[in-house]
């Protein structure tokens, strides 16, 4: 059995910001060889704050679509704290805002779209996309999990 390993990002703790911005947040590895991780990216929203929906496409999403993040991996995550407004709201936008975009982006798959996701349980506001990977033309399930902080 292996021995899961749980790391945050690694350059918070530097002060003099020696490494570049946009690391994992939440790496959760689970082989000797550091090659078999899970990958989560945390992203701030509010509902009235539409450059945060952005951000969460273009510095989220989009890193695991160009393979900075879990490249030929079959999953990643994302997780969306809520600051201001409901989750269900926020979720929407972010749908919207991932149907809306750049395909060239967010190589998004048109046959799964966005999803509820029930593979887990019943877990609110627990949700789902394809994407094709660049380059590869590997196909990564992203689970989209929003969390309210209100």
């Amino acid at each position: 059995m292996p021995r899961l390993r749980f790391e945050r990002e690694p350059q918070s703790d530097l002060p003099d910001k020696s490494r570049s911005i946009g690391l994992i947040d939440v790496y959760v590895i689970y082989s000797f060889e550091q090659t078999e991780y899970f990958a989560i990216e945390c992203k701030r929203l509010a509902d009235a704050d539409s450059d945060l929906s952005r951000y969460y496409v273009t510095d989220g999403v989009n890193r695991f679509v160009i393979g900075k993040y879990s490249l030929g991996h079959p999953y990643g995550a994302m997780v969306g704290y809520v600051c201001a407004g409901e989750c269900g709201v926020v979720a929407s936008q972010i749908e919207k805002r991932l149907k809306d975009f750049d395909r060239a982006v967010t190589a998004i798959s048109s046959s799964w779209m966005w999803r509820q996701e029930d593979r887990f349980g019943r877990i609110p506001n627990l949700f789902s996309t394809k994407h094709t990977q660049v380059g590869i033309q590997h196909e990564i399930t992203l689970l989209h999990l929003f969390v309210s902080l209100n």
